[in-house]
């Protein structure tokens, strides 16, 4: 299932789309308790984009130098090194930080995050 709405909520979609939890097995992935009907549901890339690249730009403009912190969409962002293009992420409800491997990877995560969905971790 794709939306085309950035605006669309997500539950509303997952529940017309029969959506139930789904439990997988840390080790392996696979779905456990067999049986669950689960969707995979996104953006469609062209409803992310404006989102994504006004992200995209404040991460490179408020993290340019290394140890400056920046909030974007709720998160703490950082870069730790100028010689290493990874940067750092934080919430406050997090045990740890996520390490995202350049700024476009990191837009990504925070958008997907911002707009309902979850991340990588």
């Amino acid at each position: 299932m794709t939306t085309k709405e950035i605006a669309a909520e997500i539950r509303k979609q997952l529940k017309a789309a029969g959506y139930m939890r789904v439990h997988r097995c840390s080790a392996t992935g696979e779905i456990l308790l067999g049986g669950n009907l689960y969707v995979d549901v996104t953006y469609a890339e062209e409803a992310v984009r404006p989102f994504l690249t006004g992200v995209q730009m404040q991460i490179e403009e408020e993290c340019a130098e290394p140890g400056v912190v920046a909030e974007v969409e709720g998160f703490r962002v950082w870069r730790c090194t100028a010689e290493r293009d990874y940067l750092w992420a934080d919430r406050p409800e997090w045990d740890r930080p996520i390490k995202c491997w350049g700024v476009t990877h990191l837009a990504k995560q925070v958008t997907y995050y911002a707009l309902g969905g979850c991340l990588t971790r």
